[in-house]
């Protein structure tokens, strides 16, 4: 299979729904993806999105979002990332996740960058449908 982002209107929906907000996501690269369904990762990303706060010391970003290429993968997905943001929970900050369809929303909560906090009530805002959320 062969990503081409413009022939998947999930992709290019949710493309526009994020790059429309008033938050600046940065979709990762085709070929980036690409590698992620070559290299047979379970669950493949059809689609990843990147938020990050400018000058942000911490090493994660403040909200990455995954699209995957059916609601089963995102339902695991979305369990892959519940482990991982639980394993994130530290006086510095935590994570939030939700899915919604076959996208899911991983949002860290930097306690030492409240100004941030903005642009995650914008994210949750976009995810406020959710099928799934998890928050410690």
């Amino acid at each position: 299979m062969v990503l081409n982002d413009d022939d998947d209107p999930e992709w290019v929906a949710l493309n526009q729904r994020l790059t429309g907000s008033d938050v600046p996501f940065k979709a990762t690269r085709e070929r980036v993806r690409q590698r992620s369904i070559d290299n047979g990762e379970d669950p493949a990303m059809f689609g990843q999105w990147v938020l990050r706060w400018p000058g942000s010391t911490h090493a994660h970003p403040t909200a990455i979002v995954v699209l995957y290429g059916s609601e089963a993968d995102a339902i695991q997905g979305f369990a892959q990332s519940v482990g991982i943001a639980g394993h994130m929970l530290s006086p510095r900050g935590s994570m939030e996740v939700r899915r919604n369809g076959c996208a899911m929303v991983r949002m860290l909560e930097d306690h030492w960058n409240e100004d941030a906090d903005a642009w995650l009530e914008i994210v949750r805002a976009l995810f406020d449908d959710a099928d799934e959320r998890w928050v410690p």
